[in-house]
């Protein structure tokens, strides 16, 4: 088999040598300014990408770099489609000048989103669109095959325990309010929660898969970037690993089988849907409801939270304590 062609071994190096100095001055005025998180820099002439926020982005990119290696791994042996790439990440580093800020520098990716290459109006799209959701499906069902690390816990896996919140559309502002040991203490803090707006009878309950998968749980458009290499090859990039986590499959089919305002994973799900186990659908969606309207201690036991809540229109104050099982 011929090597594999190193395209980002200049970049890599290039990020490696960037002054820590240099990148962190352009974050402090950026944030002077309100400007997004992430750049390409050399602003004047970009070689890489910079991502920077809390502390959870190192989680990210420990997340990224994971499903980076397992798509080159499987691509290089010809087990996967050539075209479903990850953007790898060169270096991270904790901000020298605020350590509150976690800074990413990865491969720059040249590219549009899948807005803009399906939906390019008046002109049409730039790219087939059935081939660009078949790469998405595709690209997600592979990292859902990843092996699962030994010692991975619900969440993204990262040496640092306290970085492992879950981030997914089924929490208050799409983040866990704690960390999760494992799989049993996740269930019974979502079982936690339907009982006060359940219908008369027993509240829907999930009962969560044993086992963990690889759960890319943020698909929408401006995820997915698309390109084509020097032989008109279409590729798929798929940029932003904030909301990856090691999850029981039915959180993955949470997003790829409910309506969250996207058209693309209405798209997925026709691809994809049939994989995925829907026993859970309902109670998660009943759940889903229910957190987005209290604060994220909600469903914690006594070990983990005050209990504090805030008010919610239409529940009584009985009610408001049934939030926790103690």
């Amino acid at each position: 088999m011929t090597p594999a062609i190193d395209e980002n071994a200049e970049a890599r190096q290039f990020a490696l040598e960037a002054s820590l100095d240099g990148i962190c001055g352009i974050i402090r005025n950026r944030r002077f300014r309100a400007k997004a998180p992430h750049f390409g820099y050399p602003l004047e002439q970009p070689v890489v990408w910079v991502k920077y926020g809390d502390p959870w982005m190192e989680a990210e990119a420990d997340m990224q770099r994971l499903a980076w290696q397992l798509v080159r791994d499987e691509r290089q042996a010809g087990r996967c489609n050539p075209g479903i790439y990850i953007p790898e990440v060169f270096k991270t580093f904790p901000n020298p000048r605020d350590p509150s800020i976690f800074v990413v520098v990865m491969e720059l990716v040249k590219g549009t989103v899948l807005e803009k290459s399906v939906y390019a109006k008046p002109r049409g799209s730039l790219h087939p669109v059935e081939q660009c959701y078949d790469l998405i499906a595709e690209a997600i069902q592979l990292l859902r095959r990843m092996p699962v690390p030994h010692d991975a816990t619900p969440g993204p896996y990262t040496p640092n325990h306290e970085l492992r919140l879950i981030s997914h559309p089924l929490f208050k502002d799409q983040r866990a309010g704690i960390v999760f040991q494992n799989i049993e203490e996740l269930e019974g803090h979502i079982n936690g929660v339907p009982i006060v707006s359940a219908a008369p009878g027993a509240p829907p309950t999930v009962a969560l898969e044993r086992e963990l998968v690889f759960a890319y749980s943020d698909i929408h458009d401006h995820n997915f970037m698309f390109n084509r290499d020097h032989e008109g090859i279409l590729r798929l990039y798929v940029i932003d690993f904030g909301h990856a986590s090691f999850l029981p499959v039915s959180l993955l089919a949470h997003v790829v089988l409910q309506n969250f305002g996207c058209s693309t994973p209405k798209h997925i799900a026709k691809r994809i849907g049939a994989t995925l186990p829907v026993t859970n659908i309902e109670a998660l969606g009943h759940a889903a409801k229910m957190l987005a309207r209290v604060r994220r201690e909600a469903g914690l036991s006594r070990r983990d939270s005050a209990c504090s809540l805030t008010p919610v229109e239409g529940l009584q104050d009985q009610e408001l304590s049934a939030w926790c099982r103690w």
